[in-house]
């Protein structure tokens, strides 16, 4: 801020960061343009390193600006505020470079997770407990600016949390406009934390004295610059206080107004811009930006002589309108590839507009506007005589798309990645299986433009923003058809393959019209296959048009698309699979998964892992987020459930039981058994009662009163079950003689025995409406009961089933082992559904959504994974490694080739014969042994009537195709042989070895 402006302001928030207790978080809102961030930034720069209410004062910041680039994007706050408080803290810095030692990819990882290990962690470390001298202060300015609206839900409660450690003294100044989503969130948590304050209220009485004074300041610098002293002849007092008490009333409240004032009046002729801004008043704060902004605009359309421009408007039209709506910063060289005109006409274009539009002098800097009032007022633009300035956000979102999809296509082709051909890739000739670990980032970049990059990020999101209708749709679906895989390639160079996902279920989610099916169809299989072999191309990105290809599903569309490239680089394939298995989605956590739970519109995974963190995945979106994490004691986490107001998760650990606000993270801990040794065996369903076991005596504790309210059992065996009934009325558990036990919860009475199992029970599950309990034993019999008679109802034999659940509807019960095959039964009958051999082995934890379509299983190694529960894999038979083995050859395949004209396919193997088989039936024509070794190379002759066969016992040998007969041997070989060859002309056979020697041998007569 000027010298001597803003004084009040900034003495309140200097006040507020000297105070003890709380409120911690200071939240300035303001309009736009009101000066916001210049406050922001002098309070970071008043306090950081000065004393402050007696203790030295550090300060970290992350200013927001929507189209920043990384300023608009909230994953880099944490990263950015820790880096900043580690290179002056040194007691924080050691607690979060052990973080990074321990995980290198937590600069990469979600917030909430960057926020656990490089600021709470570090700040409870500090001082081991004791008060630490230091007070932290974090400015984030314009918050509203940031890029994810669910991150500012995520971000605010999680500060909330970080300035109630007691350990450091750490306070949070945040800006922003006034916005619905920062208002809700603060609204929902600890109202002694926050304190606010309105700008435009705590400014009424200085703002215009404050205007004055940078009025006054700015005036002087223009007045003093030797170009005006020179042409314009003002005089000492210019422009006098009339013109600025105008000035400032025009202005008011919003600083942007004045500076970009300046801006514009700062030129050779001074006096005449001044001028210009002196035409229209208006006391709305839209208008008074149309005020400030149209005379900007109307200048800039006017040529030297005073005359309409023509040849600039449509400049405005194609350059300045596309830049106000990207989503993040272009250099000017990049929006002039992206635009497909000259930098000239780039320059051209925003010149007239320097007063609004920053453009550096290098063409590889970013462009910029200084403030976003200026894409608010052309977007909203409500003079109907200025039309032609008004951005179309539809019609400017479409012309964005196809110049990003124009951009790519010419980038493939220029390539060489054509519909039908795949060169060298995107970054230039190379060995398929080259890694993406191996290639520069110079060389990627010098491969990948900046326009291509944004292009290939950001195509989808202006689609999305101007609602797309069929025929946007259709334009994308035939983009894709050509240049899907060549797209992959590039997002795997960039290390975007993970957003592809995103990207493509975006599109999904618009592509709901009838009228495109095909494409929708086409969608669904393209998320599959990127998630299916999302590893295999984010390492070696090639593998995009080879692996990934033949390693999928034969009735996989994307496969269907691009099988010609399949056939153009690869004399042979099978697929091993007709159809995509029950694999839909998967993610990979670092600990065991203990427990699932899927929420009522299974689109939201919850799974607590045995390290004590509660995880939350999007599989709509493929997004995972930390929900909480339990920071000490017996963390191992045994049960999750939704609350049916959608907006709770239940959780029970064996020491504590909470209920955690999925949106704002707020915790209320209804049970805590921390500092003693009994173990929280299950919640009610009502979260009134906890189940607690003691050294095997079962006792229910009323969570309301916190007090025991009876004990129910002294002879629980240790590691069984215990189970609430849905309606909370009863609880059931084992006792050591292998019987089941039901109790009333409200007086502790015994309500039936059940005496069936001749083993200790492992699972129990009431159905969703209370009517049946299933019961299971380690010795392989599940009983389902009607619970209201305790009668059995059906037997089921043979499955060691460690876990099963029933589905929401209560219709189908699913059964799972740790090595035992998926099976789904009908409730009612207690026949199987489904026997699948789906490959859950590991299982620790899963889940059955609604319908019992879909399965969510966790393992021991920590990954989760979503499958269809009635889909079985397919397999189509083929002529490959084992199964050719186990067809004739005594070891396996080691090579194949298939003749000239397809009908002969010839296998070589380790075993050191030669077979043929018939391509059309494949049975087995003839086998050719005499080699001694494994066979390591085949060459068939142009007409196929004959065969080369090298191998490791350094032969050569040719054989009839017909008979299968032996022709001739070549011995002149000293190493085992490596490739041969057969000439379409005159029948010789090149060979050669490991030594490098080449022979050429007649293939009738057998010289060489």
């Amino acid at each position: 801020c000027l010298n001597d402006t803003r004084v009040d302001i900034l003495a309140d928030i200097v006040q507020w960061a000297a105070s003890l207790g709380n409120p911690k978080i200071f939240w300035l809102r303001g309009k736009a343009g009101t000066g916001k961030t210049t406050i922001a930034r002098t309070v970071a720069r008043k306090l950081d390193g000065e004393i402050v209410g007696g203790e030295k004062c550090i300060v970290a910041s992350f200013f927001f600006k929507r189209g920043g680039g990384n300023l608009e994007r909230i994953a880099y706050l944490v990263p950015t505020v820790a880096r900043q408080l580690a290179d002056t803290m040194s007691s924080l810095a050691t607690g979060i470079a052990n973080a990074l030692r321990e995980d290198s990819q937590l600069p990469g990882a979600n917030m909430d997770y960057q926020f656990r290990y490089l600021l709470q962690a570090p700040c409870e470390a500090i001082s081991q407990g004791r008060v630490n001298r230091t007070r932290i202060i974090i400015v984030i300015d314009s918050l509203d600016e940031c890029d994810d609206a669910k991150g500012i839900e995520t971000l605010l409660p999680l500060l909330g949390t970080l300035v109630k450690i007691h350990s450091t003294n750490l306070q949070v100044l945040v800006t922003s406009r006034p916005d619905r989503i920062i208002e809700d969130t603060f609204d929902t948590m600890d109202s002694t934390l926050c304190t606010r304050m309105d700008l435009d209220d705590a400014q009424e009485m200085s703002i215009g004295q404050d205007m004055r004074k940078f009025f006054i300041a700015e005036f002087a610098k223009i007045r003093g610059r030797p170009s005006v002293r020179r042409l314009a002849n003002l005089g000492e007092d210019w422009p006098g206080e009339t013109n600025i008490e105008a000035l400032v009333q025009q202005s008011k409240p919003v600083f942007i107004v004045a500076s970009t004032i300046c801006r514009y009046i700062d030129t050779a002729n001074p006096q005449g811009r001044l001028q210009d801004l002196f035409t229209q008043r208006s006391d709305n704060l839209t208008s008074r930006l149309e005020q400030l902004y149209l005379p900007i605009l109307r200048h800039a359309s006017i040529d030297a002589d005073g005359q309409k421009n023509y040849h600039w408007e449509p400049l405005f039209e194609s350059i300045v309108k596309p830049l106000i709506l990207l989503n993040q910063p272009l250099s000017l060289r990049a929006l002039a590839e992206l635009l497909d005109c000259s930098p000239a006409e780039v320059r051209e274009a925003l010149d007239p507009l320097y007063s609004v539009i920053q453009v550096p002098i290098e063409d590889s800097k970013p462009i910029t506007t200084y403030h976003l009032s200026f894409r608010d007022c052309l977007v909203n633009l409500h003079d109907k005589a200025q039309a032609q300035f008004r951005i179309n956000e539809k019609e400017t979102h479409r012309v964005l798309l196809e110049r990003c999809l124009e951009l790519l296509r010419s980038s493939f082709l220029q390539h060489g990645l054509s519909e039908g051909v795949v060169g060298g890739g995107i970054c230039g000739p190379m060995c398929p299986g080259t890694s993406r670990k191996r290639i520069s980032r110079d060389q990627i970049d010098s491969h990948i433009s900046e326009a291509v990059r944004y292009a290939a990020c950001n195509w989808c999101s202006h689609l999305i923003k101007l609602n797309p209708g069929l025929i946007e749709l259709e334009n994308v679906d035939e983009f894709l058809k050509r240049h899907f895989l060549h797209w992959i390639e590039c997002m795997s160079w960039l290390g975007k393959i993970k957003d592809a996902i995103s990207i493509v279920n975006q599109l999904r989610l618009h592509a709901q019209d009838n009228r495109t099916h095909d494409f929708k169809a086409f969608l669904e299989d393209a998320i599959r296959w990127i998630a299916a072999f999302q590893d295999l191309v984010s390492t070696t990105p090639l593998q995009t048009y080879l692996a990934a290809l033949v390693r999928s599903p034969s009735k996989s569309i994307v496969r269907a698309r691009f099988n010609h490239l399949i056939e153009q680089n690869l004399d042979m394939c099978f697929s091993r699979h007709d159809d995509w298995g029950p694999l839909q989605q998967r993610i990979r956590y670092g600990d065991s998964v203990s427990c699932v739970a899927i929420s009522p519109d299974n689109k939201t995974v919850a799974a607590g892992l045995y390290n004590g963190n509660v995880r939350l995945w999007d599989t709509d979106m493929n997004t995972d987020a930390e929900l909480y994490w339990v920071k000490n004691g017996r963390s191992h986490i045994h049960e999750l459930r939704f609350l049916p107001d959608g907006r709770n998760l239940s959780m029970s650990s064996l020491d504590c039981a909470l209920i955690i606000n999925m949106l704002t993270k707020e915790v209320k801990v209804l049970f805590d058994r921390s500092k003693d040794s009994s173990q929280i065996c299950g919640i009610s369903p009502d979260a009134q009662l906890a189940a607690v076991d003691s050294q095997g005596v079962i006792t229910l504790h009323n969570l309301r009163t916190k007090t025991k309210q009876l004990d129910i059992s002294k002879e629980r065996r240790p590691g069984s079950p215990v189970v609430f009934s849905p309606d909370s009325g009863t609880v059931v558990s084992s006792l050591t003689d292998c019987s089941v036990k039901i109790w009333s919860t409200s007086s502790g009475d015994e309500v039936a025995s059940l005496e069936e199992h001749s083993d200790d029970i492992s699972c129990l599950a009431f159905s969703p409406n209370g009517s049946r309990l299933a019961s299971g034993c380690e010795s392989g019999t599940i009983c389902l009961w009607n619970t209201s008679t305790w009668s059995q109802e059906w037997v089921f034999d043979g499955n060691t089933a460690l876990q099963f659940t029933f589905s929401p509807e209560g219709e189908t019960l699913a059964l799972a082992g740790i090595c035992e095959p998926f099976f789904l039964l009908n409730a009612e009958t207690g026949e199987e559904e489904v026997s699948s051999e789906i490959d859950i082995d590991g299982c620790t934890a899963f889940a059955l959504s609604s319908g019992g379509r879909k399965l969510v299983v966790g393992n021991e190694a920590g990954d989760l994974r979503v499958l269809d529960a009635r889909i079985e894999p397919r397999f189509q038979t083929t002529m490959i490694g084992a199964e050719i083995t186990a067809m004739g050859h005594a070891d396996s395949v080691k090579v194949i080739k298939m003749s000239p004209d397809g009908q002969l396919l010839a296998t070589g193997s380790h075993d050191a014969s030669v077979r043929l088989w018939d391509t059309h039936n494949w049975k087995q024509i003839s086998l050719m042994k005499g080699h001694t070794s494994t066979i390591s190379t085949l060459a068939f002759t142009l007409n196929g009537d004959m065969i080369a066969s090298g191998s490791e016992d350094c032969t050569v040998r040719i054989w009839n195709t017909k008979s299968g007969e032996q022709m001739s041997i070549f011995t002149g070989h000293v190493e085992k042989l490596i490739t041969a060859a057969v000439s379409p002309v005159d029948d010789t056979v090149a060979s050669s070895d490991a030594t490098g020697d080449v022979r050429l041998w007649d293939a009738k007569g057998g010289n060489q």
